[in-house]
């Protein structure tokens, strides 16, 4: 990966940069990292900026995405969003947001995804992070609090609607068998998931929409770079 991803056009989940290559780029605004890469979170053009502090110089990676943000939408308890999974522990997974209900937007706030919120039990034990969630997921969620202790957003994907729309396996997207189980086609691999019980054909047409969306804008030239 080199400076040639300037101007680039990406959808969420894209590799931007891959810190394998060029470790001296850092994830700004429309960005965020994931197994040592910066993957883009909204639809939108790179831009690759000089941030200098004294003699040290890192390039920031930024998505401009300014004709699809509407400023105007904050995350409130009770939205529905789309968030993508960036990372998991015991207790909970940790996520980026895409969207929020129809619309595309790019805040910086941290959302957590409580194991106790994955699953309509009453008992957090019989859950297991991995079962639901994995890193590279893309996932239906209700915003629910707001938790001062550790400044992010709650989400929850307990209820049936709710769960893995996209299922990101090691090589490729995993498609969804049943309403507790993805496969790999390719392989016939197996892996447990909590899939949000939509139609099938919605659930598996996601990124077939992004697809779509992507071909529809790629013939847009990139606005210039803002320094705001």
């Amino acid at each position: 990966m080199n400076s040639s991803s300037e101007g680039r056009f990406v959808a969420p989940g894209e590799v931007v940069v891959d810190l394998h290559e060029k470790s001296d780029h850092v994830p700004g605004k429309g960005c965020y990292l994931l197994n040592n890469q910066i993957r883009a979170s909204v639809i939108g053009y790179v831009h690759v900026k000089e941030q200098k502090e004294g003699d040290r110089v890192t390039n920031v990676v930024e998505i401009q995405i300014s004709e699809f943000v509407d400023d105007a939408l904050m995350p409130e308890e009770g939205r529905v969003v789309t968030a993508i999974v960036s990372d998991i522990g015991p207790q909970w997974a940790q996520c980026h947001l895409l969207s929020m209900e129809d619309r595309r937007i790019d805040k910086d706030f941290e959302y957590r995804l409580p194991k106790n919120n994955m699953r309509d039990t009453l008992f957090a034990s019989e859950i297991e992070v991995l079962d639901c969630v994995q890193p590279g997921d893309i996932i239906l969620a209700r915003i629910v609090d707001y938790s001062f202790r550790q400044r992010a957003y709650v989400l929850t994907i307990a209820e049936e609607e709710l769960g893995v729309v996209y299922a990101q396996g090691v090589k490729s997207r995993l498609r969804p068998l049943d309403f507790e189980t993805v496969i790999d086609d390719r392989t016939g691999v197996k892996e447990k998931r909590k899939v949000a019980k939509v139609p099938m054909y919605l659930n598996a047409s996601l990124f077939d929409q992004l697809t779509t969306a992507k071909d529809k804008l790629i013939k847009e030239e990139p606005q210039e770079a803002s320094d705001a």
